[in-house]
């Protein structure tokens, strides 16, 4: 379970900047394509089978970004499938592309993807600025005191170097009155970051590769 939490987690901050722009003429078929992908993608994960290849997973993606380029989901995705295979670089250029076509870089989700990737790629200090960035622009967009705003700030302040106020925080977090949802999340997030400093959880991160071709 952890280890598809990795996943999750980065394709989370992308999912969620995602907010629908007029109807494309293709946006039903981008959207097939694209949950066809996650659900192969999710099931090499879990089971650790090779049944379907990580290229039909990418081949999908790609369709699903050619019939609509503005869904972003399909771009997140993607990332993810290319950082489980510890392609990290190729995985940014994806990010890149995303950001030249005016998707989603001022969002605060996207913001934190972002940091994420500069952080696999053993860029820290560019990590760091995007991490600062998130928390102003989290603040911006949502309601203070809000379940996941304090859930997804205890990350970022963990990924800051702040362990200890972050395990802090989602402790207190537990003590709320949480949807069932909300407390699996929070329940796994401090179980991925407890005995962890920010180092030891990119590189788990990294960890999780798979290498089926």
């Amino acid at each position: 379970m952890k280890r598809l939490f990795y996943f999750v987690l980065v394709l989370n901050f992308y999912s969620c900047t995602y907010s629908s722009p007029p109807t494309q003429p293709n946006r039903n078929q981008a959207i097939a394509k694209q949950e066809e992908a996650w659900v192969i993608f999710r099931n090499i994960v879990t089971n650790q089978t090779c049944q379907d290849s990580i290229q039909v997973v990418i081949d999908l993606l790609d369709e699903s970004i050619a019939l609509d380029t503005s869904y972003l989901v399909a771009y997140s995705t993607k990332v993810n499938v290319l950082n489980a295979q510890g392609k990290y670089t190729e995985a940014m250029e994806v990010i890149q592309l995303a950001i030249e076509r005016d998707l989603a870089e001022n969002t605060p989700e996207f913001i934190v993807g972002k940091g994420i990737q500069h952080d696999l790629l053993d860029q820290p200090e560019l990590a760091m600025i995007d991490y600062k960035n998130a928390i102003i622009a989290f603040d911006k967009k949502y309601e203070p005191d809000t379940n996941y705003l304090l859930t997804t700030k205890a990350l970022l302040h963990f990924l800051l170097g702040e362990e200890i106020k972050s395990i802090q925080d989602l402790k207190s977090i537990m003590d709320k009155n949480l949807s069932e949802a909300e407390r699996i999340s929070a329940e796994i997030l401090l179980q991925s970051l407890q005995n962890k400093n920010r180092e030891q959880f990119i590189e788990a991160i990294k960890s999780n590769h798979i290498n089926y071709e």
